[in-house]
């Protein structure tokens, strides 16, 4: 995370991270990643989800504000979508073999009287 603070890099995901949501201010979330650079022990600035711990043990929801929301969006996004085209695939297999396996007296019944 180190690089990614000393070049434009980090200002451009940050405004197209504000255009995205509306809830983030750009430039002060570039502060807050510069200053949890600096400031976060060497053990919790390795993963986004100890950083977040982090932020909550200690308290520094109200210095780090932005960056607790945008790590919060980075932690709870899918990291693929397969697994529900997955199903979804394995449901149109299942439908399809039931429409082929339907007997004419299925189709049929629906002419019976039910009172």
């Amino acid at each position: 995370m180190r690089e990614a603070t000393h070049n434009g890099q980090l200002q451009n995901n940050c405004k197209k991270l504000e255009r995205a949501l509306h809830d983030i201010h750009s430039e002060d979330l570039v502060m807050e990643v510069r200053a949890a650079v600096h400031t976060f022990p060497d053990h919790v600035s390795t993963s986004p989800r100890d950083m977040l711990d982090y932020i909550y043990k200690e308290q520094l929801l109200d210095l780090y504000g932005n960056l607790s929301i945008a790590l919060r969006l980075l932690l709870t996004l899918p990291i693929t979508v397969a697994s529900g085209e997955r199903s979804f695939s394995a449901l149109k297999l299942i439908k399809t073999y039931l429409r082929s396996t339907m007997k004419q007296e299925r189709f049929v019944s629906t002419g019976t009287n039910f009172n």
